[in-house]
């Protein structure tokens, strides 16, 4: 989380702008009329192979996109969902 988070910052701030980060995620505002651009940039600032014991680790990322922050549901049909692209 933490090298994605500066990458983040580095590539595509202001455009991008970080509210907060967790133990595997980064908190992310982006334009709604940019979402569908920006967002893979997002994601692939998030997946940084790391070397473990001599062998290239990936974890991959995903990205969820909301109105707000809970989770999208019957009573918030604007809530977090998986952005597919």
């Amino acid at each position: 989380g933490q090298i994605g988070m500066w990458r983040i910052w580095k590539e595509l701030e202001p455009t991008v702008e970080i509210l907060g980060n967790g133990h595997d995620s980064v908190l992310t505002q982006i334009p709604i009329s940019l979402v569908d651009r920006l967002a893979p940039q997002v994601i692939e600032c998030m997946v940084n192979p790391i070397m473990v014991r001599g062998r290239k680790m990936t974890i991959y990322a995903e990205a969820e996109i909301g109105m707000n922050w809970a989770k999208k549901s019957e009573d918030n049909p604007k809530g977090l969902d998986k952005w597919v692209p």
